[in-house]
């Protein structure tokens, strides 16, 4: 997962000790991986890229309604793509509370 750099990150040294941390960090993260089933990691890929697509598909229906000039409060077809791109982001959110992650060395 990624975060800001803040000024206390380009201030701080980077020692051993850090390096050794974030070595043993990813070590963990591989091992968890290699431990999850082929079809787990399948189902997770195909269900992510599904969701990808279709976000793609919607951000770009989006970006022409917008195009075409300011759209209506009331277009029905843009309220169901931000209906639909709502339940995309459930879709992300669910994998993300599957394995947050972290976003600290």
């Amino acid at each position: 997962m990624q975060r800001r750099v803040g000024v206390e990150d380009l201030n701080t040294a980077i020692d051993i000790a850090l390096i050794l941390a974030a070595q043993d960090k990813v070590q963990q993260q591989v091992k968890q991986l290699t431990e999850l089933s082929a079809n787990w990691i399948a189902f997770s890929e195909e269900k992510l890229m599904l969701s990808s697509e279709s976000l793609l598909f919607l951000l770009r229906q989006r970006q022409s309604i917008f195009l075409r000039g300011f759209p209506s409060s009331d277009n029905e077809y843009l309220a169901l793509i931000e209906r639909q791109m709502g339940e995309l982001k459930r879709v992300y959110i669910a994998f993300y509370n599957l394995h947050p992650g972290s976003s600290t060395v």
